[in-house]
């Protein structure tokens, strides 16, 4: 006899509840959290987006989302929908419950006038269905410190090391800063005091406690080290969490200080933007490895306020043909046009120049992905293939979207 799936209710959960939906979400992704680990997640999470499948008291599913706001390319910011902590229990895989999370999810974000939502993919198959698409490729950067060192090393004497009280004065307007240079920021505004405030060896793999270097003003790194010796020599490895800059000069300080670390060999870091300054400040780049890391997912939940809200490098006019299961208002034709550096964009009849899923229109939206690659790679149908190098010459951007935090 088949599972009743009609008698499960889906809601967030109360205050009462979290313990077991944190559990929940622990279990499916194959850990336990511990009361004090759930304890010190708690300050991120709003209950009225924690979202749980019930079968009478047990949770068998479990969705969350964070209320962030993205930064898009031309310095603009606008409210995005961060989509985490999917999954469902083993016993009730394949019977829609992902299904009915994530449209559940996208009508509120639709409610809260978020024209984004985003993730990050842990099975990457998953997702296209419900139209998210990668649009800010990232990469993991790996540099041996011994064969590679800082090509024209500026020196490392604005660089301190802080206390977390230093870091949490210091740190956020740098990245705020940083973000009008880069679209795909997230906002860390409500993450930077639970987040840097916890550092519990239970979590650190090893590594020692984070390390907090600063230059004023300009920049910052987070990192940790960990010691180890290969038959006497030393050969330890540097983890960089998180390094941000809004100047070349910081920027290259702050790599030259992890560079020059005593006792270790190696900086790898995890979520790096593909035009990464650090692969040209060093002088040996066949030592330093980028190779793919996690991907940031973005999905237009309004999509004509997703594609008027960024700037724009070219003016030009293209008329998309988009298909939308899971939020129909964006399914039709609609015609993107930019004067100016501004864009209009409106729905019109007939049959648009490029035919595409939602999920690759999201890919290019940030200037990550080009639209050139998707029709090359069938994920997008150029009915005038004239029309694609004026698309994608209008969504260039600068500076590779990224953003420096998995959620």
């Amino acid at each position: 006899m088949g599972k009743d799936v009609d008698r499960l209710e889906l809601r967030t959960v109360t205050e009462d509840e979290f313990r077991a939906w944190h559990r929940s979400v622990g279990m499916n992704f194959g850990s336990e959290p511990t009361p004090a680990a759930t304890a010190r997640r708690r300050p991120v999470f709003e209950l009225d987006r924690c979202f749980a499948v019930f079968d009478g008291e047990r949770i068998v599913a479990n969705s969350g989302v964070f209320s962030f706001d993205v930064s898009l390319p031309g310095g603009s910011r606008r409210p995005c929908a961060g989509v985490t902590t999917v999954g469902v229990a083993s016993d009730w895989r394949r019977r829609g419950l992902l299904g009915r999370m994530m449209r559940t999810m996208l009508d509120q974000a639709r409610e809260r006038q978020e024209p984004f939502a985003a993730l990050y993919a842990s099975e990457a198959t998953i997702y296209g269905r419900y139209g998210f698409g990668i649009a800010a490729p990232h990469v993991e950067v790996v540099a041996d410190t011994v064969r590679a060192r800082i090509e024209r090393p500026i020196g490392t004497d604005d660089v301190a090391l802080l206390d977390v009280p230093g870091a949490l004065a210091s740190f956020p307007p740098v990245f705020d800063a940083a973000r009008h240079q880069r679209g795909g920021m997230m906002s860390l505004d409500a993450w930077w005091k639970p987040w840097l405030e916890n550092d519990e060896p239970d979590e650190r793999d090893g590594y020692s406690p984070r390390f907090l270097a600063s230059v004023p003003g300009r920049g910052f790194a987070i990192y940790r080290w960990k010691e180890h010796f290969d038959h006497m020599t030393p050969s330890g490895d540097v983890e960089v969490t998180m390094l941000v800059a809004t100047d070349p000069e910081a920027e290259s300080a702050l790599w030259e200080f992890v560079f020059s670390i005593d006792l270790t060999v190696k900086v790898r870091s995890f979520m790096r933007p593909p035009d990464d300054a650090l692969l040209h400040l060093v002088d040996n780049r066949a030592v330093v490895r980028d190779t793919g890391s996690e991907h940031l997912y973005l999905r237009l939940v309004d999509l004509p306020e997703a594609l008027t809200a960024r700037a724009y490098a070219a003016d030009g006019e293209v008329a998309f043909t988009v298909t939308d299961a899971s939020c129909p208002w964006n399914a039709g034709t609609w015609r993107l046009q930019v004067v100016d550096g501004t864009a209009t964009c409106e729905k019109v009849d007939g049959h648009g120049d490029v035919a595409l899923d939602v999920a690759e229109l999201a890919s290019i939206t940030l200037g990550g992905v080009r639209l050139d690659h998707l029709v090359r790679g069938r994920r997008a149908e150029a009915r005038r293939p004239e029309v694609v190098p004026t698309v994608d010459h209008m969504f260039a951007t600068e500076r590779a979207p990224w953003n420096p935090f998995e959620f």
